[in-house]
């Protein structure tokens, strides 16, 4: 029985079933709902400077007039903010997911290709990173299988919400033997949905 894994086909083993299957791919919300709309006023505002106070930007290394570098700063800040929301879009039309089954794990080979990874349960070993930037937590499962010696990374960035990701690690360290817990935001909570 043929399961839908974004536009590939994964077929399923006889006797498999999945457990779990969560979207992937998708860029991190932080940078979606928060660098992008600040990246997008700052290129207004200083193009909204330089157009009607006649204030520029100046660079010492840069060439340019200041109100010319204040136009190429907002073209180039308004061009970064398209290509995200363009990249964010490709992502929503084009869903990927992790899949999990009682027999093995289904992944994305890239973010931007339809190429799976199959990996059976008892053939790949995994390790969780907790990594932190300014007051940001991420999350790197790392993935070795453990017959072609390659390795796959799944980021808890790439996943549409936080306790998809916590599930889905909880998920595979409950199967693999492993106590991993992901800390919630109030004290004595751990993130993930039980089923």
């Amino acid at each position: 029985m043929p399961k839908n894994n974004g536009s590939a086909q994964v077929p399923l083993l006889p006797g498999e079933q999945i457990e779990y299957q969560s979207p992937y791919g998708a860029i991190p919300k932080f940078l979606l709902f928060a660098l992008i709309p600040f990246l997008l006023i700052m290129s207004a505002a200083v193009s909204v400077r330089a157009h009607w106070y006649n204030k520029g930007v100046e660079f010492q290394l840069i060439p340019l007039s200041p109100i010319n570098t204040a136009y190429a700063f907002s073209a180039v800040g308004i061009l970064i903010c398209c290509i995200g929301v363009l990249l964010e879009i490709y992502h929503r039309m084009h869903p990927r997911e992790v899949i999990v089954t009682n027999q093995r794990l289904i992944l994305p080979r890239h973010r931007f290709t339809d190429q799976t990874i199959s990996i059976a349960w008892g053939e790949f070993s995994a390790k969780m990173v907790m990594n932190r930037f300014v007051f940001f937590e991420f999350y790197d499962i790392t993935l070795r299988d453990l017959q072609s010696k390659s390795k796959t990374i799944i980021r808890s960035a790439h996943f549409r919400n936080f306790d998809d990701f916590a599930t889905f690690a909880l998920l595979i360290g409950e199967t693999l033997g492993m106590d991993w817990s992901i800390k919630g935001f109030l004290p004595g909570r751990t993130r993930g949905r039980k089923n």
